[in-house]
């Protein structure tokens, strides 16, 4: 497998891993607070300054993802430009390509990336004192909880007008908004999850757990859904996936993605059970384990958006 990557490549790639890793930073991450605060609405033993712990070790977090995440976009689009023009630096700051850009597809997906952060960090701002300072521990602001289905929705709407999906159709498009969601709520909920595993109580953190399990059927029907429709859509046929660059490294993402699978399963059945004995190291071992496997799924995907496509099967 060989892939032809130049700088203009290379920084791209990075852009777009920061990008992703925003999004599902600031998706996962707001629903697991949200999640979180549900389940302290029926326990007793969640207090609400535990809770608000949780609130403010995670909102510097999201509030950095979002504000990186909007530089990180811009300069994904201006990378475009550069690209285009070949004059180093200062072919970034084209602005009649760059307005050319921005009225195209391309244009358009980074956008909605674009206003999701926007709205996200405006949200987190306008609600710090709120999530902060509640007397309930299951208050979760309205407007965040708006602005993080609006944000979850533009961010995955961005997939269908960029890149390999832009050209197929509506069914398609729908297919990767449903798995990108998926792919963002349960990516991001990793690094709030095992925070909230290490900081606390294993009881006070066990019923959290539980109910994201509950929630995480959910999460894998979409997922498996739209993955799964979209690799018939992009490959035509399942040969292609040992037959051309594009293939190859999807086959790697798949790989990782059963691996991802198989320790979310064990979390699931086993180590989440352990919390009642108080044991809580294998739980962290394993979400830790995620972490690192969620981190490379998100660089190939960078990758494969970037420097090769499906269209090379077919060459």
């Amino acid at each position: 497998m060989v892939l032809d990557i130049d700088s203009w490549s290379a920084f791209s790639v990075l852009a777009k891993v920061i990008v992703y890793g925003c999004g599902v930073t600031l998706s996962g991450g707001l629903f697991t607070l949200w999640l979180d605060g549900r389940v302290a609405a029926n326990s007793s033993e969640i207090s609400d300054t535990t809770i608000q712990a949780s609130r403010r070790k995670l909102w510097p977090i999201l509030f950095g993802a979002a504000c990186l995440g909007a530089l990180a976009t811009e300069l994904s689009l201006q990378l475009q430009v550069g690209a285009i023009n070949q004059r180093g630096i200062a072919g970034m700051f084209d602005w009649f390509m760059l307005k050319l850009i921005g009225q195209s597809s391309v244009g358009i997906g980074n956008g909605l990336k674009l206003g999701a952060f926007l709205a996200l960090g405006a949200a987190l701002l306008v609600t710090r004192s709120s999530l902060y300072s509640v007397n309930r521990a299951f208050s979760f602001p309205p407007v965040l909880i708006a602005a993080l289905v609006a944000a979850l929705t533009a961010f995955a709407a961005s997939f269908a007008f960029l890149g390999h999906v832009a050209p197929l159709g509506w069914l398609a498009k729908l297919a990767i908004i449903a798995h990108i969601g998926a792919v963002s709520i349960w990516l991001g909920s990793l690094l709030p999850l095992r925070l909230i595993v290490t900081a606390r109580a294993t009881s006070e953190a066990l019923g959290i757990m539980r109910a994201f399990g509950v929630a995480g059927w959910g999460i894998l029907a979409f997922l498996l859904a739209g993955g799964v429709y979209l690799l018939f859509e992009l490959l035509g046929n399942v040969g292609q996936l040992i037959s051309s660059p594009y293939g190859l490294l999807l086959s790697l993402k798949l790989l990782l993605v059963i691996c991802l699978l198989a320790l979310a399963a064990t979390n699931k059945f086993s180590f989440v059970s352990r919390l009642a004995s108080n044991d809580a190291e294998p739980l962290k071992r394993s979400i830790a384990g995620e972490m690192v496997l969620a981190s490379v799924i998100l660089l190939i995907t960078a990758v494969f958006t970037t420097v090769t496509g499906p269209m090379e099967s077919m060459l």
